[in-house]
């Protein structure tokens, strides 16, 4: 609720700009503007009061465009933290009206960014990326890592806003990278950019992973003691352990915002946390305390003119109404909650269609005029070659009469040809989306033997599945069953991919479960040996003689003593414990028919908490791809698992998927792709 408009607070601070007109006639504005700053991080009315100081002295300045921009910049910033938007925006919009043409790509990249970030403030979302995109163009010419980085985290901003939170991400994750640059290192704004990602998973209830990223920032902020930023992470904070139920943890992070906010004049994250505090008195049943604060907020954000606030203010007065039993304030705050949210996205949706037309008739003029250019060019080469096309006609009049006469006689036997192609063409078509619907169907199955993400979640909570099919239907196949105590969860390559590798998928799934539901085999190795005898039974009953089975890695946790039973066929297990990947071979034989017969052998693995288990088929390590188009291998697939093990299960599975996909390239995948993830 309170995260989006922090980020703007932070995207203005760290904006500065240097002049190249600076004289000794300059010097004392100079030192006013520096004022101004160094009071922002102490007093915000005292930097405020100075601000309206200078801001009278302005025409003075006006054979100083570098220092003038430099001036209004700063009032801007100083109006925009005590919530003046309005009088902020006017600034900033002043500063690109003006002539930019003596400013220096470094102040243009500034001024674009603020005035952006102010269209954010008031819901103009088209005009704030419009900004943010020619803020970006000077920046990319200065090669600047962090400018270019703040640019990327404001237009992820741009996209949180309006829930495309898969967009927001990737830009955020390109400024992270782009900040985090060896040579270009800049720790202040990798945590700013952290606090984004995390507000991303906050809002969509990836709990452990928002907490990930807002600790990343805590631990350095505080280390630094940066006053400031504090504030915001600690009210992040508090609302991350109000959606956990960790009363005590919030209360905690929501005192700290709201004395540090106080302290320092930080009335921004002040307001902010004391949406906290309602939501604390609100789900504590303090509804007389929670009333009041409601006002509080409404009269500010009302006077900052923040519509994306004052919906999550009428949103939670229609809650309040709700729980106090007045359900016709309830409704006609929920009504002001959708005629404010129509106000921002209705218009943004007609600004959107205006620029693209503008675009488009800008594009069709520009190439009218070069289409003219050409016919102009071809009208004087055609009169050129007017004589020589007319003795052309003749030849050619007479030899066409010849080709004419031998193409009937061809197009008479071609024809006959062609009505016998078009009914076999029409027969292959008519096969093919027969084909294609009985292949849709077939996944319809197989994605109905598969666990959804619920009961998995619901048993193994902090765990992950990435399934990548080489084709529309899989060979490879996850499994997860549940008797008590008892989790049986395994990874399974079948022979083959596509449909024969999904109808032995169907087949192996249901002897799994038939063993451990039906017969009650608990013990890993005894449901593979007795999977191996079904399976072979199964098949055998065809004249045909089938050798089709599965590798797989089968485990069974003991979620009260953690003590893990495991067995594998071909396919290993990877145990990650204390900075180091411990491997478990499987037996060298698959599960149906094969020349080798021994009985499976089972692990007996007593987990510890924090331990990591990863179940996989071959498909991942035998990608083709990287700059040699060679394959990935173990070795490396080992290493990548190493180098994630800080991240949140969530994140790792993005990290691989990210992973294989740049590793593939343009080359065509050559098996399915399966791996189970699980943290205990």
């Amino acid at each position: 609720m309170k995260s989006i408009n922090y980020i703007l607070a932070v995207c203005l601070i760290f904006i500065s700009f240097f002049s190249n007109s600076e004289t000794i006639d300059t010097t004392e504005y100079f030192n006013k503007v520096d004022e101004i700053i160094k009071l922002r991080n102490v007093n915000l009315d005292s930097s405020l009061a100075k601000a309206k100081s200078l801001e009278t002295q302005l025409n003075l300045l006006d054979n100083y465009p570098a220092l003038k921009t430099h001036a209004q910049n700063q009032i801007a910033i100083s109006y925009a933290l005590v919530g003046d938007i309005v009088t902020a925006h006017k600034y900033f919009k002043l500063n690109t009206e003006g002539d930019t043409s003596k400013l220096s790509n470094q102040t243009k990249g500034s001024i674009f960014n603020n005035l952006a970030i102010s269209y954010m403030d008031l819901g103009k979302y088209s005009d704030a990326i419009n900004n943010l995109l020619v803020s970006l163009k000077y920046r990319e010419k200065l090669k600047d890592n962090s400018e270019i980085a703040a640019s990327y985290s404001n237009l992820g901003l741009c996209y949180f806003r309006q829930d495309l939170y898969n967009k927001a991400l990737a830009v955020y994750y390109k400024g992270l990278n782009t900040v985090m640059h060896p040579v270009f290192k800049d720790t202040s704004l990798f945590t700013k950019i952290h606090n984004n990602i995390g507000l991303i998973y906050l809002d969509k209830k990836q709990l452990d992973s928002a907490e990930y990223h807002f600790n990343i920032s805590k631990k350095y902020l505080e280390t630094i003691n940066e006053s400031y930023d504090l504030c915001g992470i600690y009210a992040y904070l508090s609302e991350l352990y109000l959606q956990k139920n960790d009363m005590n943890k919030a209360v905690e992070y929501n005192q700290k915002a709201l004395k540090l906010a106080k302290v320092i004049g930080n009335d921004y994250d002040y307001y902010l946390s004391l949406i906290d505090l309602a939501q604390i008195y609100f789900y504590n049943n303090q509804f007389d305390k929670v009333k009041p604060l409601l006002d509080t907020l409404y009269k500010y954000y009302s006077f900052r003119k923040d519509k994306w606030q004052l919906i999550n203010i009428y949103d939670f007065y229609a809650d309040y109404y709700k729980k106090s039993g007045d359900y016709k304030k309830a409704l006609a705050y929920k009504d002001s909650v959708i005629i404010l949210k129509d106000s921002i996205f209705t218009s943004e949706s007609i600004n959107k269609q205006r620029e693209l037309e503008a675009i488009y008739e800008n594009e069709k003029q520009q190439l009218l005029i070069e289409n003219l250019s050409k016919e102009n060019e071809a009208k004087n080469a055609q009169i050129a070659k007017q004589n020589t096309q007319k003795i052309a006609f003749s030849v050619g009049l007479t030899l066409m009469l010849v080709i004419a006469l031998i193409s009937i006689k061809a197009y008479k036997n071609k024809s006959k040809s062609q009505k016998l192609i078009t009914i076999q063409k029409n027969a292959i078509e008519a096969k093919n989306i027969e084909i294609t619907d009985s292949i849709q169907y077939a996944k319809r199955i197989q994605k109905a033997i598969l666990p959804p993400e619920n009961l998995i979640k619901k048993y193994l909570p902090n765990s992950f599945i990435l399934y990548k099919p080489k084709d529309i239907v899989s060979g490879d196949f996850y499994w997860l069953e549940s008797v008590d105590n008892l989790v049986f969860f395994a990874v399974a390559d079948c022979t083959g991919h596509g449909v024969p590798g999904a109808m032995v998928s169907v087949v192996c799934s249901s002897v799994l479960s038939k063993a451990v539901i039906e017969e009650k085999i608990y013990l890993t190795d005894k449901i593979l040996n007795r999977a191996k005898a079904l399976i072979i039974e199964r098949f055998e009953r065809s004249d045909q003689n089938i050798s089709d089975g599965m590798d797989i890695s089968l485990c069974c946790l003991n979620t009260d003593t953690l003590e893990l039973n495991w067995s594998g066929a071909n396919n290993p297990l990877y145990i990650y414990r204390e900075k180091e990947l411990i491997e478990f071979k499987p037996d060298k034989q698959p599960v149906g028919k094969s020349l080798k017969h021994a009985p499976f052998t089972m692990h007996t693995i007593q987990l510890k908490k924090g331990d990591a288990l990863y179940l996989f088929t071959d498909g991942f390590a035998d990608q083709f791809g990287g700059p040699k188009g060679k394959k990935l291998k173990y070795k490396p697939f080992k290493e990548l698992l190493l180098s994630i093990q800080d991240l949140p299960m969530e994140e790792q599975k993005t990290k691989l998927e990210n992973f294989f996909n740049e590793w593939k390239g343009n080359l065509e995948q050559v098996d399915d792709v399966c791996i189970f993830g699980v943290k205990v």
